[in-house]
């Protein structure tokens, strides 16, 4: 089954509250890939959906790669910007952290890795204007 939404947002707050939706609707053992231009809003979007899983520690895994955290869920985020991780990264750095229940996050997904997962969602951020975006959720596994 696939959900597309689209979210318009003009604010932090805005940003948030579009969170608290998406968080919503996730299950476990979900894969979320979040692109959009630099400075759109990706990491502050993962920021806002670990907390809503409880997770308060979240750190932005750009300068290692990968950043486990756990809550509600186990939360894997990596940020891929400048990376495109081969096959053997993937299953020796991500795969052993995805423990049930997990989300994987990851900003500037160069491809859509192999990973078993109920839910595969893609969020879309996009400029509209200095401070709105147009963020588009779509679901497109759902088990």
């Amino acid at each position: 089954m696939q959900e597309i939404k689209t979210f318009y947002s003009h604010s932090i707050k805005d940003t948030e509250s579009i969170a608290n939706v998406i968080s919503s609707k996730l299950t476990s053992n979900v894969c979320i890939y979040i692109t959009g231009d630099m400075g759109s809003g990706k990491t502050s979007l993962s920021k806002f959906i670990a907390s809503n899983l409880n997770i308060n520690d979240f750190n932005s895994a750009t300068y290692s790669k990968v950043s486990i955290s756990k809550g509600l869920r186990n939360l894997v985020h990596c940020d891929f910007h400048h990376i495109n991780p081969n096959s053997t990264f993937i299953e020796t750095e991500i795969l052993p952290n995805l423990v049930t229940p997990w989300i994987f996050i990851v900003e500037w997904p160069q491809v859509i890795y192999d990973i078993d997962c109920r839910q595969l969602i893609h969020i879309k951020l996009e400029y509209i204007g200095k401070f709105s975006r147009k963020i588009t959720f779509s679901c497109f596994k759902q088990s």
